[in-house]
């Protein structure tokens, strides 16, 4: 699940432009501060890979993964594949 705290962000759409599985999208209604802001509309799309988390400056988004989403079978993250083998 994807949390964006609404009154921390500024509108500043570092996130929207940073998703390589384009999850974000703009709001069309401007909130309190008269600023538009992003939100998780393809969130079935995210990959949990945080980059919007690390380049959001005012820490206004969460992303939750799943305990050990890197043991799954059919993960496809990009990270060293021998990490997750057991050992024989």
């Amino acid at each position: 699940m994807i949390y964006i705290n609404q009154d921390l962000c500024k509108g500043c759409l570092l996130c929207v432009n940073t998703c390589h599985k384009h999850v974000y999208a703009v709001s069309d209604k401007p909130n309190k501060k008269e600023v538009l802001l992003p939100y998780p509309a393809n969130e079935k799309n995210c990959s949990n890979c945080k980059e919007c988390e690390l380049v959001c400056p005012d820490q206004a988004i969460s992303v939750d993964i799943e305990r050990n989403w890197w043991m799954s079978k059919d993960n496809t993250y990009a990270f060293n594949p021998n990490f997750a083998k057991k050992r024989v």
